[in-house]
């Protein structure tokens, strides 16, 4: 469900997602690791357009509940639970119709009940686009 409201110069966007995920679990020995879980996103961003330039700032939070405990040594641990923020920014600038150049900066924090599944993420990207007409 995502809800866009443009303006003079840009738009804001604001959204959620239900996601089911029933992905290859892992079993090995006496040991089980779940990676299938349900997540619900909230999301809002906002994107402004200034002559050359585009300038988008999002920010999502991410609730990820597991479906099974994970099993280590043949004793059952309980069941994970993630929070995740993640906040983006990206800046392009249109050096003409066919080339544009960007930068793009991702942070993201995950906290979870399995403290070998917290993390912290910081990226930085930079590249160039070249649009064949």
């Amino acid at each position: 469900l995502t809800w866009k409201h443009a303006t003079t110069n840009g738009y804001w966007k604001l959204g959620s997602k239900y996601q089911i995920d029933d992905k290859n679990d892992r079993f090995e020995d006496d040991e089980f690791i779940s990676y299938s879980a349900d997540r619900v996103s909230l999301f809002t961003s906002r994107y402004w357009r200034y002559q050359q330039w585009d300038f988008t700032l999002s920010g999502q939070y991410r609730l990820s509940e597991y479906h099974d405990k994970n099993t280590y040594g043949g004793e059952s641990d309980t069941l994970r639970e993630d929070d995740r923020l993640s906040l983006f920014a990206n800046l392009t600038y249109h050096v003409n119709d066919n080339l544009s150049l960007h930068t793009e900066i991702d942070i993201s924090n995950n906290s979870s009940t399995h403290e070998e599944n917290e993390y912290d993420q910081n990226t930085l990207s930079l590249g160039a686009t070249w649009q064949f007409n």
